[in-house]
């Protein structure tokens, strides 16, 4: 069996922090190793930013659920997965089954009791589930010939007949049977309960709507296979989209909405300070209906447009990093409609056609042909005669300055 390594410069960091405070000489080691961190930690994230992106597109389908507490951890899910921690995903995940349970019990009179409070005798997912799906009433008539009327009791000394007939209370003036809820604290007879409505074909339910409930037992399942460290016979990715896409299904009906007019509506993401500091991905607001069109679909405004179009003409500089730099220039002209680029190479004495993608803020040049990561830079305007920017794959910064 092999051994698995921590990152070292994690442990590194914090000697270095005890250490700095006794020795000053400790000071530099320490920021430096912990700027180390930083930047390992940014360019791991950067790294497959693409498929990560993908991932949370694919896995998000609804707009609006209410604020409840399986739906925060719903969004936490995703995000899990999104990320590529598809384990640990797939665990959350199977945890909102019990929290849905716990949700939908507490909006009425249940026999557990706080369920807020720790207690090594909680009850399991499947007698919450189960609790919540037993009928609390049933009408005179169904119960009498359409359940009692229809057991077969094959242990004349522990009738199931009886112990249905002792479950409920019959309330005269409603014509209903009450369920005992008393009775259905018990997870034994919770099991016994649905034996004997499953023998006489009755699954008139409540809470969970037949392929709610499908979905629901489904994710749990799927879900205990890695909790309990079994073995499944598909990709981790694979299950965790499955089992997230499925949650998503069941909270979507128990608490997706539609918002209305004069409704405050907040981002889901804004309960992830740590994470989502500075963008909770938010609806965007704009004053016109102009710039709503455009903010909308994300297009660059018409100052934005102009600033690329005054780029035309010819820019000189260079891009590299510690002193290791090629020179160069840029040539933007017009083609038809569009603004495209050359990249002169001074020593390579080559001229590159590139494409260029507008963003607005910012944009991107690589090369048309051949090689497209090899001259792939983001570039954006310091000034009106004054781009800088970085090389998309490396660390290798970039300046132009244009020529008059």
């Amino acid at each position: 069996m092999s051994t698995l390594s921590e990152y070292e410069e994690l442990l590194k960091v914090k000697r270095l922090s005890k250490e700095k405070n006794k020795d000053a000489k400790m000071q530099m080691p320490f920021e430096c190793t912990y700027e180390r961190l930083k930047n390992d930690l940014k360019n791991q994230y950067v790294e497959n930013i693409d498929e990560k992106i993908r991932r949370w597109i694919n896995i998000t389908k609804v707009p609006y659920f209410e604020d409840t507490i399986p739906v925060r951890f719903y969004i936490q899910a995703k995000m899990l997965y999104r990320e590529g921690f598809y384990e640990a995903a797939i665990s959350v995940t199977r945890s909102i089954c019990e929290m849905i349970c716990y949700e939908e019990i507490s909006k009425a009179h249940h026999p557990f009791g706080d369920l807020a409070i720790p207690d090594k005798h909680s009850p399991s997912f499947s007698a919450l589930k189960q609790f919540l799906l037993m009928p609390k009433t049933i009408e005179k008539k169904i119960f009498e010939k359409d359940i009692v009327g229809k057991i077969v009791d094959s242990n004349p000394k522990d009738k199931d007949s009886n112990f249905i007939k002792s479950s409920y209370l019959l309330d005269k003036t409603l014509g209903k049977y009450r369920l005992k809820l008393e009775t259905a604290k018990k997870e034994g007879n919770l099991i016994r309960f649905f034996k004997i409505f499953e023998d006489v074909a009755f699954n008139d339910f409540e809470t969970f709507e037949p392929l709610v409930l499908t979905e629901l037992e489904k994710v749990w399942i799927d879900g205990s296979t890695y909790v309990h460290v079994k073995r499944s016979n598909n990709l981790a990715k694979e299950d965790a989209f499955s089992v997230i896409d499925g949650i998503g299904f069941v909270l979507h009906n128990l608490y997706g909405k539609s918002i209305e007019i004069g409704e405050e509506v907040v981002s889901a993401y804004n309960f992830f300070p740590d994470i989502c500091t500075g963008v909770t991905f938010a609806m965007d607001i704009f004053p016109t209906p102009e710039a709503a069109h455009l903010g909308y679909y994300n297009l660059p405004t018409q100052e934005q447009i102009g600033r690329i179009v005054r780029a035309i003409g010819i820019w000189e500089g260079e891009w590299g990093i510690n002193g290791k730099t090629e020179k160069g220039r840029l040539h933007f002209f017009n083609e038809g409609e569009y603004i495209n680029c050359n990249f002169e190479i001074y020593e390579a004495k080559e001229l590159i056609k590139m494409g260029i993608s507008f963003y607005g803020d910012y944009f991107f040049i690589n090369r048309i042909e051949g090689d497209r990561e090899k001259y792939f830079f983001e570039l954006s305007f310091l000034n009106e005669s004054t781009l800088i920017g970085k090389h998309k794959h490396s660390n290798k910064i970039m300046k132009f300055i244009k020529l008059e």
